[in-house]
């Protein structure tokens, strides 16, 4: 609870080591196709990191806010796209562009069209 739709990297370590929490599988739309922020060059690689804010609801409807990162380039989703988040509370662990189809009715409501 002290963690939801928190988008800093303390909440996103927390989650993603608190032994209380499970992985989802959530969804969401693209509202906007640029990065909502882009982070300094890795040291090593020099590659920049792109964050993209994204509401994304679970099986039952239920909303989180939360940021997608697209390691080393800019991701190529386009507005109007559907996502397929997994994460531990508020680390995401793996997202990807999905067709509509692939989403449960009940959240396509939730998401709008």
């Amino acid at each position: 609870m002290l963690t939801h739709n928190q988008n800093n990297k303390l909440a996103i370590v927390v989650d993603s080591i608190n032994p209380t929490l499970s992985e989802k599988q959530l969804y969401a739309k693209v509202y906007t196709a640029k990065p909502f922020r882009v982070e300094k060059p890795q040291r090593v690689s020099q590659e920049k990191n792109y964050l993209y804010h994204v509401t994304a609801y679970d099986k039952n409807g239920k909303s989180r806010n939360l940021l997608c990162k697209s390691f080393g380039q800019q991701a190529k989703i386009q507005v109007g796209d559907y996502l397929l988040i997994k994460s531990k509370g508020q680390a995401v662990k793996h997202w990807e562009i999905i067709k509509k189809n692939k989403i449960p009715e009940n959240i396509i409501q939730e998401i709008g069209d």
